[in-house]
């Protein structure tokens, strides 16, 4: 045989060898993504109201117009609604069914890290990358729990690696360039379908500053590119089809939900402006070190970084920047910027692998070791608040695994042992916390569906059932049926309004004279507000949990 059928035998076989590990990377983080997510109700109210919107949608066969609990819902565009509906048209309402677009999107999300970091860089980058990224907090966290940040972020990510890419092989090929290009347009137009003007306005910020500070001008034209008419293409025809149906559409969809939210504090979601640097450094872990370490390692050979890294960079600092200025601050929004810091720790891992000697700085480990020992503080003081075993030796044991995942593989010399060992202690902690948290969960913020099985024993067919100072999202879920709102109008006033649904969004002197009329009630709250408010009202007590409580008024 010779040398060179030596060298392709040698070839074919590392080729399948990556292939196999490549399987069991994804089939591992699909595991991990999958597992518990039976066991754990459904989260109130962002869970409850991603589920309640489609399961609307099917019931009405209006797909075109979201509505949440009857009333008009313009806060976001339909994609997932649509997405999620196809999960409960397949597998009806479950507490995994409802979560496997998560589950499933956050595998794509990763496997796309992977192609691009195989594509720019090597293989042994993008399996890095897909791992790391599947492993930072926030990102494991939302890939279980159901809400639009990861449907979002997942399409914009994949939008921005397309223009990376094409950035990077633009002078190789014009067919492969024009290819990524159209997928980059085209995810892009996902992602708008799924948050909006964001979808636009992030990448244009990030392109932008590449441009400008690479100076490459040429890739100005992209805005000429066909690549916008799919973008286009994929936006236009439900906007235009809800606006026709609804003349309210224009100004609470793209005034209202996008510019006043974000320039306003209208949502109570202010936080101060540095809110989002320790969440990022918290969402990151356990590779938050490893990340500080490379961009410290960039900052100090500016001049000599490459585009990709540069890229890289601006990418992940652009989301945080961006949405601190914002009047609405929440924990998912930062997560637009994980891919990008997964990329530039799988970088520096490469790098640290390929030297074979862990080299991290010692101040890089000791943001490691701190974050992670404040993480066992938190869950301590939490646990010993408001915790019994076994929820509070939960909390404690996922808080030493948090730890001993931060500390224990600094004691290795070799980076690939530092890697193995990370991997292994994070994928061991989240495991264990798959199955932990319904019972955390359970005993913090009880799931009201008891309370909801205790009404449909009791209820007829025209008694009514209200929410009081309150809404509760699973409520219309699990009933399969609107509910009534006593003072308390919440993300639902813009839709009662344009409904005229007044009927059922009461004031208390409404709801008052309604409960003490013949037709029989049914209306469940916290228990603090009953003990405010119930005292010397004529009712009947149904059900109750240990934070909630279920009355009637026959």
């Amino acid at each position: 045989m010779s040398s060179k059928d030596n060298k392709s035998l040698n070839v074919t076989k590392l080729c399948k060898r990556r292939g196999v590990r490549t399987l069991l990377v994804f089939l591992a983080i699909a595991a991990m993504f999958l597992m518990g997510n039976s066991l754990r109700p459904l989260n109130s109210p962002d869970e409850a109201r991603y589920t309640e919107i489609p399961r609307e949608m099917l019931v009405s066969g209006d797909f075109i117009t979201p509505r949440l609990n009857g009333v008009k819902y313009f806060e976001k565009p339909p994609l997932f609604y649509w997405m999620q509906a196809s999960a409960i048209k397949l597998f009806g309402i479950s507490n995994w069914s409802t979560r496997l677009w998560h589950m499933v999107i956050g595998v794509l999300g990763c496997f796309s890290v992977f192609l691009a970091g195989k594509f720019l860089l090597s293989w042994r980058v993008g399996a890095l990358s897909a791992a790391t990224l599947a492993s930072c907090v926030i990102y494991y966290a939302l890939a279980k729990f159901v809400c639009l940040d990861m449907i979002f972020s997942v399409f914009f990510s994949i939008s921005l690696l397309c223009f990376m890419s094409a950035f990077n092989k633009a002078s190789e090929s014009k067919r492969l360039f024009n290819t990524l290009v159209y997928g980059g347009f085209g995810c892009m137009g996902l992602a708008f379908l799924t948050k909006g003007l964001i979808a636009v306005v992030l990448p244009g910020i990030i392109m932008g500053a590449f441009i400008c500070v690479t100076r490459q001008w040429r890739y100005l034209g992209l805005i000429k590119h066909p690549g916008v008419l799919l973008f286009f293409a994929i936006i236009l025809p439900w906007h235009i089809a809800v606006a026709a149906k609804n003349p309210d559409f224009n100004y609470q969809y793209f005034i209202y939900e996008h510019f006043i939210r974000y320039t306003t504090t209208i949502h109570n979601r202010f936080q101060a402006w540095w809110f989002f640097l320790p969440i990022t450094a918290i969402g990151i872990m356990p590779w938050t070190g490893v990340l500080l370490a490379e961009c410290s390692s960039v900052v100090t050979k500016i001049k000599i970084i490459d585009r990709n890294m540069l890229f890289l960079l601006i990418w992940f600092f652009a989301p945080i920047i961006f949405f601190s200025f914002s009047g609405s601050k929440l924990i998912p929004y930062i997560l637009p910027a994980i891919p990008a810091a997964s990329i530039i720790v799988a970088i520096r891992l490469d790098k640290l692998m390929e030297d074979q000697i862990l080299n991290i700085p010692w101040w890089c480990v000791l943001i490691d070791v701190t974050l992670g020992c404040g993480a066992l503080f938190f869950l301590a003081r939490e646990g010993f608040q408001d915790y019994k075993p076994p929820e509070l030796v939960y909390m404690l044991v996922f808080g030493g695994g948090i730890v001993l995942t931060a500390i224990v593989p600094y004691f290795t010399k070799k980076a690939r042992s530092f890697v193995t060992y990370r991997l292994i202690f994070i994928c061991c902690a989240y495991t264990f916390l798959s199955y932990a948290i319904p019972s955390v969960q359970e005993n913090n913020k009880p799931s009201i569906a008891p309370l909801i099985k205790a009404i449909q024993a009791s209820k007829a067919n025209d008694d009514l059932v209200f929410c009081f100072y309150g809404y509760y999202q699973e409520l219309p879920l699990y009933m399969e049926e609107f509910v009534g709102l006593v003072e308390s109008w919440d993300e639902l006033e813009f839709g009662a309004y344009s409904e005229k649904a007044f009927d059922r969004f009461l004031t208390f002197q409404q709801f008052w004279d309604l409960w003490d009329r013949e037709k029989r009630i049914f209306v469940i709250m916290k228990i603090r507000n009953y003990e405010m408010f119930w005292k010397n009202r004529r009712h009947n007590v149904l059900a109750c949990d240990r934070k909630n409580i279920v009355l009637t008024n026959r």
